[in-house]
């Protein structure tokens, strides 16, 4: 396999999820007592994984899950 092709994306797994926080995350715009996460695994040709997270909060960002 060349190199170049070793770099190239075999997979991409997305999955989300619920994760309870202890106590409220509050700022002034509003507050969430659940984390709605969203988890990435990338795996690469070679065979190379990697892993990512994203913490979107609606009312600080925009962003949902």
């Amino acid at each position: 396999m060349m190199p170049s092709e070793a770099l190239g994306i075999a997979a991409i797994e997305v999955w989300p999820v619920q994760l309870p926080l202890h106590a409220p995350f509050v700022v002034a715009s509003g507050s969430m007592s659940v984390a709605h996460n969203i988890f990435i695994r990338l795996t690469l040709k070679s065979g190379t994984c990697g892993y990512g997270e994203m913490a979107p909060f609606p009312d600080l960002s925009g962003e949902d899950q």
